[in-house]
């Protein structure tokens, strides 16, 4: 009795901690399409550069390099795809050949992984200011991220 109330003791706990098949860690990201580029930045660099994911359960965050930002977000139910949100405020950037100060850069990334070591998707970045109105706009790309050796 003792040992079949142990391993439904261990069952109810780890069944809430979904585990998933992507390696924590730092990656780096590439760009493999332009979607948008309002902005003149998909070559810029640090624009697509890298990160560090770490992964609780269903719960995963990236530490984007890009202005520091920490990207937070979760895993959609049953399946190796996730969504992150984040932003920075106060950024000093220049947007089409202008330099601006955003009040504020968002990021959201879509991913889906490929394999324990690599994970695609897309991410929209959308830059906000006061005026002028040319450093207001958007920047779509697919990319593909890989685990740093």
């Amino acid at each position: 009795m003792k040992r079949v109330f142990c391993f439904l003791a261990v069952t109810a706990v780890s069944s809430g901690c979904k585990t998933h098949e992507l390696t924590d860690g730092r990656y780096d990201f590439s760009l493999t399409q332009s979607i948008r580029d309002d902005c003149g930045l998909q070559s810029s660099p640090g624009i697509i550069s890298s990160g560090v994911l770490r992964t609780t359960g269903n719960v995963v965050r990236i530490n984007y390099d890009f202005f520091q930002m920490e990207l937070d977000g979760s895993y959609k139910d049953s399946i190796e795809s996730m969504s992150l949100d984040g932003s920075a405020t106060n950024v000093q950037l220049e947007v089409n050949g202008i330099q601006c100060l955003l009040d504020v850069v968002t990021l959201h990334l879509d991913a889906t992984t490929d394999t324990p070591t690599q994970f695609a998707g897309s991410m929209a970045f959308s830059l906000q200011a006061e005026r002028p109105e040319s450093c207001i706009c958007e920047l779509w790309v697919d990319y593909r991220a890989t685990l740093e050796p």
